[in-house]
């Protein structure tokens, strides 16, 4: 790697190996000349047996068509180049991000390198799509508790001749929408109707049908 990199380009290099992150580095030719311990554990070997091979031993058929494209975008673009890539190890659907980016050679005959960092995207994607489905449970079972509490609060406080809210209990209903919607940001909406006073004769019939029976 001295002859390939530059004395800066080791260092940092060095520095990143020790990190958590998954860090190679490909020759011209695609083979691997630096690994570190995170990247062979990523795929399955030891440290000395990654170094020489290419992407063709390590990866499965599927796989290898991301790879390649990324990594001759990398070449041919300069600076950095980022992408993920989706692995099935042992089963299981890893997500990675994978940052790219091609190294000129301190010597004119030197071979150019590429350098890959994996990041592991899986855990923080699996808690998050976790926390997701919890928050949609708690959500859907405040709304469970908010239409019990209305169904039971309409059986309770409704005039039994009209079916209708009194005053206190209409007050109140209001503040809780309105607190609801500040906290939840949902939107409700408050219809006013104006109903006509009723006419002499339909006051009338009501006043006698609300009159008790009489003995025969």
């Amino acid at each position: 790697m001295g002859q390939t990199l530059s004395p800066d380009h080791a260092i940092f290099l060095e520095l990143l190996s020790r990190s958590d992150l998954g860090v190679a580095v490909k020759g011209a030719d695609g083979r691997y000349v630096h690994v570190n311990a995170a990247f062979a554990a990523l795929v399955g070997r030891s440290v000395d047996t990654v170094l020489g091979l290419t992407d063709e031993a390590l990866f499965e058929a599927i796989e290898l068509i991301g790879l390649r494209a990324a990594d001759q975008a990398a070449w041919q673009q300069g600076g950095v180049f980022s992408n993920e890539q989706r692995l099935i190890q042992a089963g299981q659907r890893r997500e990675f991000l994978v940052l790219r980016a091609s190294l000129s050679p301190t010597e004119a005959a030197a071979p150019k390198a590429l350098v890959c960092v994996w990041k592991d995207l899986s855990s923080t994607r699996r808690l998050s799509n976790e926390l997701e489905n919890a928050l949609k449970q708690l959500e859907q079972q405040q709304q469970a508790v908010e239409a019990l509490r209305r169904e039971s609060q309409d059986a309770v406080v409704s005039e039994e001749a009209g079916d209708l809210y009194q005053r206190a209990q209409f007050d109140e209903q209001l503040r809780r929408e309105v607190d609801l919607s500040s906290r939840e940001h949902r939107e409700f909406a408050l219809v006013f109707i104006l109903v006509d006073p009723f006419s002499a004769a339909v006051a009338v019939g009501s006043t006698i049908r609300s009159l008790p029976p009489r003995d025969t």
